[in-house]
């Protein structure tokens, strides 16, 4: 594998190749082609997933903007559909000319509509999908300094066929539209060390937080919690706020604060690098010491991949973990925990179970079983203990993770990530299989929780056998062991939870299997995609070139028969191809002697695989990373005892900000009165080119308007020069609405007018104006704006603005003060950790 060490320089790679767009007319994964009922046509819904399950609904289209920003005439919705793929519904069949080849390159990889393939329909039902969201684990390098810098080129197996400057569009657009915090904090991760292995868990904590940078020209903004966190982090108040790749190494770049620091080498980001930033965190945190660890705030300027991971500095990786960590766009106020110390026949997998909860707002409250547990800042988490079925919710969004383990033991640890119980679903895949383990002793199996009033049936697939399992009313079951080679598949009529355990070989219950501990929560169906970039990778403990057999492997399982493709060093072409069967798990590691085309240095980290059916069209692949008990046994110092889920990657992304546009007091801040201009940046961050009429913006009515007044006619939309390479933008004017409210962005919302390409942004602005003291809402203290990214109708991304008003000092004692809304203290929330009920 190609990789760069470094020990005292930070070096940048080649340019990352450029990926050609596809036209205005063509989608590249799946769709709908409509026509609406003004006779223009569109293609809608880029992301069209390959299975509907029982999730169907109408969908009527919100407004569509014509070039010149006019509404189009009349409500929209579909009158005719174009399957694509397997991606149909009830009702609907594949035509049998449903892909067709590229006609621009001949090559048949444009995965274009074909449009002979049209099925009519009166009332036209399509998935109700749930957003993509997931990120892409990565790598871990080695004590206080970044270990490597991978360069992975950017690539994509589908090849669209109209060329694209995609350094150009990112660069032309740099502040953030991302946003993740570091979560579980060394302090508390310590006290959780010292409950597995209270005799021989000792500090300083091995710290991890890892990036992965797809692109070039992004510009990545790393902001401490020490000594607050920053307002604007474009303009930095803190000193030790560092933005990275703007070629500027005075304000920051990968490993400024190392001791030594790195060498800047520019500052500037080809596209394709891993950071693996890791250090040691000592116990108790002195927050004088600035450190790379938890509770930092990271953003960027197009989406990246975080993963964090840590492990004390004794007795070392045997009790360690990582976390995919997710962006702040998909954080929830609702979370049911699967698991927890009263699990019965858990053997003693839960004996702890925590749930770590962080915070991106200041006064965010945290309530269990609705009883409150305090309230904590930005990068701050609080740590509750909790049973099975108990709920944990916040007046603000919040990000929750998994920590459980065997109380007394040595290294039994299982760290896992926590969606919101809002995106729980009805279909999961694993690609881990594994019945026999090192002697039997580390076999998988899954566990499933129903958080309903109703007993319901899941039903398990693996390569080879089915069956089914009944999980009573707000209960939990396990599965059989998934068999050696095979993936597996889990579904229900209900929405429920699902996580793998491997190192659990008794029939009867859980055994404290602790030498191959891991698990990793299942995919569901509605997010995954036919390819995987795999960050952290690592075979052994020592990282490439660490062992000269892998400990660690890259689990992957197709949902329908497809060649599964292997980029070992991730530069766009494939250098081996295997065949697998629907739900066969194959086992991938770099090693030559079991792959050819294999690097041979025990480290998949970078790797790009993607999965194709016979006929060239995408197939969707679960992915995961972590210890395999085949490989690896007891007293094995070169096995990381831990494993990750490999998300998907985002298509389009949103995030909101906002800004003080007049300032009618004059007095600097956002208070009573004033104004403030809210914009809405739309991100095509996937591989591909995506036409007009792609997606819908929902900005909500309430609570927004409860308490400021829409300014008339304030509303533009920014398109990305209508997808014209060397164009320039149009900000067009939309008007507002005839009837219910004046304010577009409301109810239906409104279509993208323009193709927006690939690393393209889209803006949509509006102002509102603050009522005055005596017309707002008794008690309001913060002004808070909601919205949604739509495709096809359905949720895929939200978005939200919290700002706080400041009063004047006339105003009554009790009004709330200027304090932003991101500022956590200088340590560790002081909130104890609740006890499990009774």
């Amino acid at each position: 594998m190609a990789m760069i060490l470094l020990h005292a320089s930070f070096m940048a790679g080649c340019a990352s190749q450029l990926v050609a767009a596809a036209t205005s007319t063509k989608i590249a994964e799946g769709g709908v082609l409509v026509e609406v009922e003004d006779g223009s046509n569109g293609v809608v819904g880029a992301d069209h997933p390959p299975s509907i399950g029982n999730k169907d609904k109408d969908v009527t289209l919100p407004k569509i903007l014509n070039s010149d920003g006019d509404t189009a005439k009349g409500k929209t919705s579909i009158t005719t559909l174009t399957g694509f793929g397997n991606a149909v519904g009830p009702g609907l069949v594949p035509d049998s000319d449903e892909l067709v080849k590229d006609t621009d390159t001949g090559a048949g990889t444009d995965r274009a509509m074909s449009t002979s393939s049209v099925l009519t329909s009166t009332s036209a039902s399509v998935p109700r999908k749930a957003a993509s969201k997931a990120e892409v684990g990565v790598e871990v390098g080695g004590l206080d300094r970044l270990r490597r810098l991978r360069i992975i080129p950017s690539m994509h197996p589908f090849r669209p066929s109209q060329s694209h400057d995609l350094e150009r569009n990112l660069q032309s657009s740099t502040g953030p539209v991302v946003t993740y915090f570091v979560p579980l904090r060394e302090d508390e991760l310590m006290d959780t060390f010292d409950a597995i292995n209270a005799a021989n868990a000792d500090p300083p904590v091995n710290s991890i937080v890892a990036l992965a940078v797809p692109e070039a020209g992004i510009y990545i903004y790393y902001d401490h919690w020490e000594d607050g966190i920053d307002p604007d982090v474009t303009s930095p108040a803190q000193d030790s706020t560092e933005i990275w790749g703007d070629g500027n190494c005075d304000n920051g770049f990968p490993g400024k604060i190392l001791d030594p620091p790195l060498d800047c080498n520019g500052d500037v980001f080809s596209g394709g690098e891993s950071i693996v930033l890791e250090n040691q965190v000592p116990i108790p945190r002195d927050a004088s010491q600035v450190l790379y660890d938890g509770g930092d705030r990271i953003q960027a300027s197009f989406p990246i991949a975080v993963t964090r991971g840590a492990y004390p500095q004794s007795p070392g990786s045997f009790l360690a973990g990582a976390v995919e960590v997710l962006s702040t766009d998909n954080w929830g106020t609702s979370f049911t925990a699967p698991i927890g110390e009263n699990t019965a026949n858990d053997g003693s997998a839960f004996d702890y179970t925590s749930i770590y909860v962080m915070a991106a707002e200041a006064n965010t409250e945290i309530f269990l079983n609705g009883a409150s547990q305090g309230t904590i800042n930005a990068g701050e988490n609080t740590v509750i203990r909790v049973d099975e079925g108990e709920v944990i919710t916040s007046d603000r969004p919040v990000q929750a993770d998994i920590v459980a383990g065997d109380v007394g033991s040595s290294y039994e640890l299982r760290w896992y990530s926590l969606i919101p119980t809002d995106d729980w679903g009805t279909e999961y895949y694993t690609p881990v299989g594994d019945s026999s383990g090192n002697g039997g002793n580390g076999p998988t199996r899954v566990f499933l929780y129903n958080p309903g009033g109703s007993s319901i049936t899941v039903s398990y697939t693996f390569l080879s056998s089915s069956g089914t399992i009944e999980v009573p009313a707000g209960g939990s079951r396990r599965s059989v062991a998934i068999p050696d080679g095979s993936g597996a598949k889990f579904s229900s009529t209900s929405e429920f939870f699902a996580l793998t355990l491997t190192d659990v070989a008794n029939e009867g219950d859980f055994n404290s299997g602790q030498i191959y501990d891991w698990g990793h929560p299942l995919i569901p169906e509605d997010q995954l995609t036919n390819q995987a970039l795999i960050g952290w990778g690592y075979g052994c403990t020592g990282g490439p070139n660490g062992c000269t057999t892998s400990r660690s492997v890259v689990w992957v399982t197709p949902v329908a028969a497809a060649t599964i493709f292997i980029d070992f060093d991730g530069d766009g072409t494939a250098d081996t191809t295997v065949l697998a069967a629907a739900l066969q798990s194959i086992k991938i590691v770099d090693e030559t002697d079991v792959y050819l085309g294999a690097e041979n240095d025990e480290d998949m980290s970078g790797a790009l695989i993607y999965a194709e059916a016979a006929d060239g069209s995408p197939v969707n692949i679960a992915v995961a990373w972590g210890q395999d008990p085949e490989r690896s046994g007891s007293g094995d110092g070169q096995a990381l005892d831990l494993g990750t889920t490999v998300p998907p990657l985002p298509v389009l992304t949103a995030d909101k900000s906002s800004e003080l546009s007049s300032d009618n007091d004059g007095d600097g801040v956002i208070s009573p009165g004033d104004e403030l201009e809210y914009t809405i940046t739309i991100l095509n961050s996937g591989r591909v080119n995506l036409p007009a009429l792609t997606y819908s913006i929902v900005d909500f009515f309430s609570p927004v308007f409860d308490d400021t007044t829409y300014v008339p006619d304030s509303t533009t939309y920014t398109d990305n020069a209508g997808g014209v390479v060397g164009g320039s933008e149009n900000v067009i004017g939309v008007p507002d609405d005839n009837s219910g409210t004046a304010f577009p962005l409301d109810e239906d919302g409104i279509l993208n007018s323009a193709a927006i390409d690939k690393g393209e942004r889209q803006l949509y602005k509006f102002k509102v104006r603050i009522k005055t003291v005596p017309e707002l809402t008794a008690g309001v203290d913060t002004i808070v704006n909601e919205g949604v990214l739509r495709i096809l109708g359905v949720d895929k991304d939200d978005f939200r603005t919290a700002d706080p008003l400041f009063f004047p000092s006339q105003q009554p004692s009790s009004a709330p003060s200027s304090e932003p809304s991101a500022i956590p203290s200088s340590g560790p929330s002081s909130m104890p950790s609740s006890e499990p009920s009774q």
